[in-house]
């Protein structure tokens, strides 16, 4: 029974010992997964469309700095505060 399991495990990391030009087949798909994550938690942490929990008080849009730039490049975008925007923001918070 030992024997039957050493030789089912057909790859294992002594094989990267006797056959080095499996490095970077190997490594390719394992860099494409971690980059992946990688994405997948920046895009959970810093997007403001992204909602991960639905039954906070407001929804992530209404919680952007609008001073802070979100996009990569802005070419001639100046935010201006308009008071009667903000007055309804803060009324739609304070009645629900």
């Amino acid at each position: 029974m030992a024997a039957l399991d050493r030789t089912s495990r057909v790859f294992k990391l002594r094989t990267f010992k006797t056959a080095p030009e499996l490095i970077p087949v190997a490594m390719l798909p394992l860099t494409v997964v971690t980059l992946g994550f990688a994405y997948i938690a920046y895009g959970l942490s810093t997007k403001p469309d992204v909602i991960i929990n639905k039954y906070n008080s407001l929804p992530p849009w209404e919680r952007v700095n609008p001073e802070r730039s979100i996009k990569v490049l802005r070419v001639g975008q100046e935010y201006k505060s308009i008071p009667e925007l903000e007055q309804l923001k803060r009324n739609s918070v304070t009645d629900k």
